[in-house]
């Protein structure tokens, strides 16, 4: 069994003891997804898309592409694809920060869990867009969101694919920090969930043409 099997009889087993349902027919595969995002009356969905339905509440000056790529660890073969479809004139990433305050000697590093969305500085794969990087921690401040920065030397986010697109797409990494990512359990503090919506919509909101075209500008 593959990663990829592994997700997919996580999700059916879900649906079935959970929604006490489970689709059949030869587009099951599709109905499952849908039925994942789209739950009966009554209940909570597996994927939940916050941003997305924030933003239907919220004036703000942009086209807005939203994606779940796959493939990510294997060389961000889906960053790549979503980021010619969609041709975007900024990216925000929105992946795990790596909460550090583990033993013996963690608690006293600004990584942890609790600490607002993290904001990287660079990883592996990428350095941000320096301006859009600054509107980002600016907002941060004037709108009181806890927040704080972050690196990884090693590893990469779908950033570094889609920054390099085309002729180059100014983007940034925020995300909340996590505890024990890429093992079988992870945890998140709900409030660094919601500061992370909450900053990355404000920061959407900013972005009309002229900061945009300001971000690429001497």
């Amino acid at each position: 069994m593959n990663f990829y099997n592994g997700v997919e009889n996580t999700i059916k087993r879900v649906c079935k003891l959970y929604y006490d349902c489970f689709p059949k027919g030869n587009i099951w595969h599709k109905d499952l997804l849908e039925l994942s995002c789209e739950p009966p009356q009554g209940k909570e969905a597996i994927f939940s898309e916050d941003i997305v339905k924030k933003f239907k509440r919220v004036k703000h000056p942009n086209t807005l592409l939203a994606a779940a790529s796959v493939q990510e660890e294997v060389g961000l073969r889906g960053a790549q694809t979503v980021g010619y479809m969609g041709n975007p004139d900024v990216c925000i990433v929105c992946d795990t920060g790596i909460a550090q305050d583990i033993p013996p000697e963690g608690f006293s590093k600004e990584e942890k869990v609790g600490a607002g969305p993290a904001i990287l500085i660079y990883d592996a794969g990428m350095i941000p867009n320096l301006k859009l990087r600054d509107l980002v921690v600016k907002t941060a401040e004037q709108k009181k969101i806890p927040h704080h920065l972050t690196y990884m030397e090693r590893g990469a986010t779908d950033g570094g694919r889609i920054h390099v697109g085309r002729i180059g797409v100014p983007s940034v990494v925020i995300g909340p920090p996590v505890r024990y990512i890429h093992s079988h359990n992870s945890i998140l503090h709900r409030t660094d969930y919601d500061n992370t919506v909450k900053l990355i919509t404000e920061v959407v909101k900013k972005l009309d043409a002229r900061t945009v075209r300001s971000l690429t500008e001497d």
